[in-house]
């Protein structure tokens, strides 16, 4: 769906959608007294899917595409530009879920939870390169680098287990790490940091480790953050590892050395996902209240009051952990279903940019001569 700004023509007001550039090369921010209406284009792509279970997404800065699975059940990873075009669909992923990224060999690492696995796709071929068995760790879904080493949360049999091994899948072991139920995990931009965040028990358990030496280091813990959480919908850190940003019934972003709460980004109900711009100056958050005028909001950070706010599609829904900026912030990438199940990848364009809405009125009579 795109959402811009009516102009009426003849003799009726005239609305006009002005951009904030010259407010922030002044240092200013422009603050909407309600939700704005912003002037640039969403660009949806639907999924020839209707996921089950919750989808994943993985953006490879580099090769500037976005990966997205849909989980158990499903055996396809879908590959698309920053514009929002498929470019190619990877089949013989059973199950693919969580993913994670390594520029430095271009490697998508992906979680294959229906065939006990873990996936290496070439980023820039978009081909399987190699694969590991997980075992004896079966229902892989959440995965992160982090102290270089690939950490891998379970799912099976209704509890949950954190493991860790070497990035080829070697000495594969139990990391002692996390609550014994399914988990999400998140890793520091630097890879000194892991983040776990119970994801199907509430109040949750959240927990920051330092995996920058041989064993875990626990930094943090906090049960029930917000005194009012639900499970874990989405986790991850801002570029600077100072803050854990968590969706749990509410948004917060939590400090990394104590996990009390920083700042807290308000939403519609139903809260889903969460993502920071590279640069940190910015957050985007989802939800999944089809009921409610808009679904997607972008904050300045530590700011309550959203330069941009969207409705995206027709009962559509923004899913859990399915949020993310492209490395210069330009665009904001979004998985939601819409209300007939179908999976979509949304592009949204400059989405951190402001909105301000000036009126002309056009006299009743205009005199000639």
């Amino acid at each position: 769906m795109v959402r811009g700004i009516s102009i009426l023509t003849g003799l009726a007001t005239i609305a006009l959608g002005l951009g904030s550039a010259s407010l922030a090369a002044a240092g200013a921010t422009a603050k909407p007294a309600a939700a704005a209406v912003t002037p640039a284009d969403v660009t949806e792509t639907p999924l020839p899917v209707q996921p089950f279970y919750e989808p994943y997404m993985a953006v490879d800065p580099v090769g500037q595409h976005v990966f997205v699975a849909a989980s158990e059940g499903t055996s396809s990873i879908y590959v698309l530009d920053f514009d929002g075009n498929l470019v190619k669909t990877i089949t013989g992923e059973q199950g693919a879920s969580g993913m994670a990224v390594d520029t430095a060999t271009h490697t998508l690492y992906v979680a294959d939870y229906d065939a006990t696995a873990v996936a290496e796709i070439d980023t820039q071929t978009l081909t399987e390169t190699a694969r590991f068995s997980t075992a004896p760790f079966s229902g892989v879904f959440s995965l992160a680098i982090a102290g270089g080493k690939l950490w891998m949360a379970t799912a099976a049999n209704g509890s949950g287990t954190v493991a860790v091994a070497n990035l080829d899948g070697s000495d594969i072991t139990d990391a002692g790490i996390g609550d014994r139920l399914p988990n999400l995990l998140a890793s520091s931009a630097d890879g000194h940091l892991l983040a776990v965040g119970d994801h199907e028990s509430e109040p949750p358990n959240v927990s920051v480790y330092d995996v920058s030496g041989d064993t875990p280091s626990l930094v943090s813990h906090v049960w029930n953050p917000g005194g009012n959480a639900t499970s874990v919908d989405d986790i991850t850190f801002d570029p600077s590892g100072s803050n854990v940003l968590l969706v749990a019934g509410s948004i917060h972003a939590l400090s990394t050395s104590t996990l009390l709460s920083s700042a807290s980004y308000p939403t519609s109900s139903f809260p889903t996902a969460v993502a920071v711009t590279a640069d940190g100056n910015y957050v985007a958050t989802g939800s999944s209240a089809i009921y409610n005028t808009y679904d997607l909001f972008v904050y300045p950070t530590g700011d309550t009051t959203p330069v941009a706010s969207y409705a995206i599609g027709q009962g559509n829904n923004i899913m859990a952990h399915a949020l993310a900026f492209s490395p210069d912030g330009s665009r904001l990438f979004a998985l939601s279903r819409a209300s007939n199940n179908d999976l979509a990848l949304e592009v949204i364009d400059d989405p951190t940019l402001a909105t301000t809405m000036t009126t002309l009125s056009a006299p009743e009579f205009v005199r000639y001569g």
